[in-house]
């Protein structure tokens, strides 16, 4: 059951709307001067999926559920740092990982400060860039 709800996550296009808006006003901020800021990806109830703005290598992304406090790589959704999950949530994860895969590039590209020790990534073939990715 836990599982369940972060299989079937659908985007909340208003709240993407809100985080890409704060998104680009913190871009015009200098991150060098203030501390780490969470950007969430997305939120299910019960379960958070978040990107931190000065990030560690590898790119990753953090998931808070009850079942799951965990980091996953962005690139192919292995376990970074955390508890491995149980195989049947494991499996939603990456499902849910590999639907989203774009919006994990773009949140983690519009969110890097100037020294990050980490740089924007390299969106893999099938993500348009992002000013076209709405486009149809």
């Amino acid at each position: 059951m836990g599982a369940q709800p972060l299989a079937r996550c659908e985007m909340d296009r208003s709240a993407v709307s809100e985080l890409r808006n704060a998104l680009d006003r913190a871009a015009d901020e200098d991150f060098a001067e203030h501390p780490i800021i969470k950007h969430m990806v997305m939120f299910v109830p019960g379960t958070k999926v978040e990107i931190f703005s000065d990030e560690h290598p590898p790119p990753h992304f953090h998931i808070l559920h009850q079942e799951v406090n965990a980091s996953f790589r962005i690139d192919n959704c292995e376990l970074v740092d955390g508890f491995r999950p149980s195989s049947r949530l494991m499996k939603a994860i990456k499902k849910w990982h590999r639907e989203n895969l774009c919006t994990f590039y773009y949140t983690w590209n519009r969110t890097r400060p100037a020294d990050c020790q980490v740089g924007k990534l390299r969106l893999p073939a099938r993500c348009p860039p992002e000013e076209d990715k709405n486009e149809g």
